[in-house]
């Protein structure tokens, strides 16, 4: 992830979080500038410092999401995973999930997340991924993105 990917994050996440509360509650112009927000407070340390080579995207032809670590207590932490709404279900997510986790391993056995307890696909997704914590191999397979996360 480079500098200029951060303003580039906001309509991926508008797009991912738009069926979320609260952002579900905001009109498309409202809805980004919350996440502008929240971007802002997450680059600036808000959330804990950034682990840099953890945050990643995924991108192809444009962004199709990304994912964000920091350090909170001494721990990295998932802060940020969104896929546009219309690249979800591809395999993006669990991609740039082992790249993090690829990135992490050296120093790091563990990652903690958080997730909204309502939104039952997200459960899923942190569910299913956590069990692979120790699968750093998957950067290889997955490096092309879509199509790839199945082998992991």
């Amino acid at each position: 992830m480079v500098d200029e990917d951060w303003g580039r994050i906001v309509p991926v996440f508008a797009s991912a979080f738009g069926l979320l509360a609260p952002y579900k509650s905001f009109v498309p112009e409202e809805r980004q500038a919350a996440i502008a927000r929240q971007m802002e407070r997450t680059r600036a340390g808000d959330y804990g410092p950034l682990i840099e080579t953890a945050c990643v995207v995924a991108e192809e032809e444009d962004m199709r999401g990304a994912l964000i670590c920091a350090e909170w207590e001494k721990a990295p932490h998932l802060t940020w995973v969104g896929v546009r709404h219309d690249q979800r279900r591809k395999g993006y997510g669990t991609c740039m999930f082992h790249q993090a986790i690829a990135a992490l391993a050296p120093q790091w056995p563990s990652l903690t997340s958080a997730v909204y307890a309502d939104h039952t696909a997200s459960l899923i997704w942190h569910w299913r991924n956590s069990r692979s914590l120790k699968c750093t191999a998957c950067f290889e397979k997955c490096s092309t993105f879509a199509g790839h996360t199945k082998e992991c």
